[in-house]
Order: C-alpha cells, then structure tokens, then sequence
C-alpha cells in the first residue's frame, strides 16, 4: 500500500495541484494508494504515526519540502516495514539533492513505483534531555543558521522567490540580511566523549546527515548519509566581511580549501554534546526545536529506507 502525506501549501500552495497530476497517473497505473493531506504544522507527524500502527509493509511517500520529510520522519515508529519515497516540492530540496533523487515529479513519481531498489540511510536525532528527543534527515543546526530558518520559513520572500521558480536563495537572501546584526556566542562542544573544543566566537555550527542544507549550502561537501557518521560543521568568527564572504563559497563548497577560512571546523564523529551559555535558536531540517542552551546529537541505530532510482 501506498500512502501520500501531501502538504498542499507547498511551493506556495501549488502542492495541491501537482498532487492532482500525481493522483491522475496513479488512477492511470491502477495503483492502491491512500492520500493524506496535511492540514496544521506537525499534522504529518500524527499521520504517520497511525499508518504505522497498520500490520505489514507500506510505502509512505511524502509530497513537500525538506520540512514535511522531517514529519515523516519523526511520525515513523516501525523503521523495519516502511519504505519511504519523496517527491521534492519545497524551496531547498536538500534532502533529494544530498541524495540524487529525482526532484521533477513525474521522475520521482516512477521512482517511487516501479524502481524496486532502496537505500538505507542513517537518522538522526536530538536528545533535549528529560525524554525530548526529535530525529532529522538533513541536518541540524544550532546559532545562525537556526536563526536563519527561523525568519525563512515564515518570510514572504519565500513566497515571492517560489513564485518566480528561485526559492533555491531564500535562504541566501535572509542570511545576508542577518550577518550584520547576529551576535556571536561560546559553544563548548564534546565529540564522542572524548574530544572537547571551545569555539569563543561561534556563528554557526551544523550537525549534517548529507553534504548540503539551507537550499544547496555545501557545508560539508563530503556527508555521506550511508556511513554512520555526522559531519558537523562550524564557523568560529566574529569578522562580518569573512562570514559574508563565506556563503558563496559555500554554495560552491571550496570554503574550506581557502586558508581565509582558519575558522571553519569540521569534524566527524558519531555523536557530539553541545552547551551553550547563553539560549540560542535550533533548528532541524528547517523546522523549530525552540531557544536551546544544551543538547546531545547522535545518530539512531535504526536505518530508513529510502526508494531510489534503478
């Protein structure tokens, strides 16, 4: 069986439409399919929950951008009988182009039905403590970029970049706006228990499952979903014309390569601790985990598994 979780908001509320073109070529191929709209913020996670709670295997396919994946995601609770496909109709798209999904939906769409390979790829989650945990495809971030997502996915630039078909720099666009006011904070960061660095001057740090976030930002140009390990990155500096020379490059993903960019860390590991002096904006794949001043990162031991092309 399979079932569509459709957020009908999506690129600026034209999900529902191509959901109408999805729904023709499933009538068309005699496919048994369940549809399920989204209706409030974190309604995905609800459905998933339940469609899990049915006996035997099921493909759960989400229609929506990077912030509907995570829903999924974190509505998942039997990992073993679910297979998931995406058809990307959000604005960054991160999570299809980490992986080389196909982002047109009609290739999406044949990938998620005929193709009978699948990939498995390792999920993270945030522990808050006190029983809080949330899990992320993508990545999660913790300064800046939590800032960042925090005025993006409400701005109406969003909206306005979506409808002339560049959502791809709502990202940029906002980021740029906030580099000359954002205040820098301490970050004191354990990774695997044993390594303990302090970043005095932290703008950002990214804890990621894939190469790319914030729309094609390539933080960590050699994430790797499939390796059971994070790439976390961080930009320790309080120099505006290096951070605003930075997301260029990033884009590019040779920030790194430049010796202009000492302040730029990244470490692999399989888990890492963050504390923070004062509460500072988290987000995971684009979506609000609130102001945090402590928070553990790992990845689960349960894979998902992800339709791919051929």
């Amino acid at each position: 069986m399979f079932h569509f979780i459709v957020n009908p908001s999506s690129r600026s509320g034209k999900g529902k439409t191509l959901w109408n073109l999805i729904e023709r070529q499933l009538k068309e191929h005699h496919i048994n399919y369940k549809v399920h709209f989204t209706k409030y913020e974190y309604h995905a996670i609800k459905l998933v929950q339940e469609i899990c709670q049915e006996k035997g295997e099921k493909t759960i396919v989400a229609l929506g951008g990077d912030g509907t994946v995570s829903e999924v995601v974190n509505g998942i609770t039997d990992f073993d009988n679910v297979k998931f496909g995406y058809i990307p109709t959000g604005s960054s798209n991160d999570f299809a182009r980490g992986l080389g999904l196909p982002t047109r939906f009609k290739k999406a769409l044949d990938c998620i039905l005929f193709s009978n390979k699948t990939k498995e790829i390792d999920v993270g989650t945030l522990d808050f403590g006190n029983d809080e945990t949330q899990k992320f495809g993508v990545s999660c971030r913790i300064g800046f970029d939590g800032a960042v997502c925090a005025e993006a996915y409400s701005s109406p630039i969003k909206n306005f970049l979506n409808r002339i078909h560049m959502g791809f720099l709502n990202y940029t666009v906002i980021a740029f706006k906030n580099i000359f006011t954002y205040k820098v904070a301490k970050l004191t960061v354990t990774y695997d228990d044993t390594d303990t660095r302090v970043y005095d001057q932290c703008v950002m740090l990214s804890a990621l499952n894939g190469p790319c976030e914030g729309g094609g930002l390539r933080l960590a140009p050699h994430a790797n979903p499939f390796d059971q390990y994070l790439d976390v990155f961080v930009l320790n500096t309080n120099n505006k014309i290096k951070i605003l020379t930075f997301f260029p490059l990033a884009y590019l993903g040779i920030h790194r390569a430049l010796d202009y960019f000492d302040e730029v860390d990244i470490v692999r590991c399989k888990k890492l601790h963050i504390h923070s002096d004062v509460p500072l904006p988290v987000h995971r794949d684009g979506e609000s985990c609130k102001y945090r001043t402590e928070m553990t990162v790992s990845l689960q031991q349960m894979k998902l598994k992800v339709c791919v092309p051929n």
